[in-house]
């Protein structure tokens, strides 16, 4: 998929945003296996990603929600405040990416070029996340929603691309099916 640099510059700063505002709110958040395998941990991290969803980038929230169909209201109301918007978040994108063959792939690719880069992520830096193929990574997940709501979404879309970062594309379905049933 061919990205203007206009959505790679918009993809780098809202995914750099959303870890900056992750450092602030959580400062301790590790991102790492636990996510995997400690409900807690995911919980914790459903919180922060539905926090800062709800209020920093309520804007991506909002359009995310719109894109679903669904109201800011009730999706709040019957999910439970904060950590129901973070599953929310990662329900609506988990049906994008792991539903969709050919993102996946793209994905897979894009996080094997980190991967071999380097680049693995146990805390959550603007370094780690605003180098160029993480920025692609956050436009893939991005674009998953649609397109011309890149630049809205970066912010979210960095919050799940630093899902990916520590699982991959096949953890990150299988953290989010996990995730979506407890």
């Amino acid at each position: 998929m061919a990205f203007s640099d206009a959505d790679r510059a918009a993809a780098a700063k809202g995914a750099t945003d959303f870890v900056r505002a992750t450092q602030a709110t959580a400062p301790d958040l590790m991102l790492d296996d636990t996510l995997n395998t400690d409900p807690l941990a995911r919980e914790r991290y459903l919180s922060v990603l539905g926090q800062l969803a709800g209020t920093t980038f309520s804007d991506a929230a909002e359009t995310l929600l719109q894109a679903e169909g669904e109201q800011t209201e009730a999706v709040l109301q019957s999910t439970g405040g904060s950590t129901g918007l973070g599953h929310f978040i990662v329900r609506a994108f988990q049906k994008r990416i792991c539903g969709n063959a050919e993102i996946s792939a793209e994905l897979r690719q894009e996080l094997e070029k980190l991967e071999k880069g380097g680049i693995k992520l146990t805390t959550p830096t603007a370094v780690g996340i605003s180098g160029g193929l993480a920025a692609t990574v956050t436009l893939l997940v991005a674009s998953a929603v649609s397109g011309p709501l890149v630049a809205v979404l970066a912010p979210l879309a960095g919050g799940i691309t630093l899902l990916l970062l520590v699982s991959g594309v096949d953890g990150f379905c299988a953290w989010t099916e996990k995730a979506n049933k407890d």
